[in-house]
């Protein structure tokens, strides 16, 4: 078999949808917004947002009553932490763990259904990081997701970590793609995939003027996103293996 010429490009994408994909539990910022609540940065109203997420994903999945419930205890949750009994209060955040979201289980939702909650979410998320610093929000995003193994909050098998990190030593561009804000991501990939800052993230923009959230965003169109990437590929013998849910 003869050699490929010098000049010919054979590299290999990966691009892989996170949540359903390389997280198969449901959704990883759905999951980690009631830890992030608990962030020396939140005042009442940001965690008013925050609660008014997650309710919107209890309503959407279980009706009027899932959504008062979940709210509920997310308020219970913020009264134990004002009051300094932060064990109590993630005892009853595991309570929460398994919470059905519009990827874990969205076949059996109309496709309007779950872009109007899914413009809600980033709406609402929108509003509880404005005005705040955007490097304090990371720090705290990384920090819920560095939680121990015994935790609820969204992670990855060590199989899978090894093997990506195989993927990349190969030479092999990894590439994530999310609805989700694309700052959460990335923490969830450094926290998570060992790859720090190696992957490519590609998901909601948040603005920021001088390091500082403004609440705005832009969304991504994932198709789109996945045919830029393949064009991005190029090459003779190049391509780009696309996984999604």
């Amino acid at each position: 078999m003869a050699e490929p010429a010098d000049n010919e490009k054979h590299d290999t994408g990966l691009c892989l949808d996170i949540d359903g994909t390389l997280y198969r539990g449901g959704s990883v910022f759905v999951e980690a917004l009631p830890w992030l609540a608990g962030a020396s940065w939140t005042r009442a109203s940001d965690r008013a947002h925050l609660r008014a997420t997650v309710g919107a994903v209890a309503r959407h999945h279980g009706g009027q009553l899932r959504e008062v419930a979940t709210r509920r205890l997310l308020s219970g949750v913020d009264t134990l932490r004002t009051a300094g009994a932060d064990r109590a209060a993630e005892t009853a955040l595991k309570t929460l763990s398994g919470l059905p979201t519009p990827s874990a289980n969205g076949g059996t939702q109309s496709g309007r259904g779950r872009e109007r909650l899914r413009e809600r979410l980033l709406t609402e998320y929108g509003a509880a990081v404005a005005d705040r610093p955007a490097a304090a929000i990371c720090r705290s995003l990384a920090a819920v997701f560095k939680k121990g193994p015994d935790e609820p909050v969204p992670s990855l098998p060590d199989r899978l970590v090894t093997t990506l990190s195989e993927i990349a030593t190969r030479g092999v561009d990894i590439a994530l793609v999310t609805d989700a804000p694309a700052h959460v991501a990335r923490a969830f990939a450094d926290s998570t995939t060992r790859l720090d800052g190696i992957v490519t993230i590609v998901g909601t923009r948040y603005d920021r003027v001088d390091g500082v959230f403004t609440g705005e965003f832009t969304r991504i169109h994932k198709g789109d996103i996945i045919a830029e990437l393949a064009d991005n590929q190029g090459g003779t013998g190049s391509s780009l293996v696309v996984i999604r849910p």
